[in-house]
């Protein structure tokens, strides 16, 4: 199955949190879904 092989682990810091966002947010500017935005946050 494809989701066997990936480990889940909770975001506890805001370190942590910010770096789920910036990723978040590439994924969705890479798909043209969102605008450029200088935060890199939506």
């Amino acid at each position: 199955m494809l989701l066997d092989g990936i480990d889940y682990v909770r975001a506890e810091t805001s370190a942590d949190r910010e770096e789920i966002f910036r990723l978040r947010y590439r994924c969705y500017l890479n798909e043209c879904l969102i605008a450029q935005n200088p935060k890199e946050q939506f």
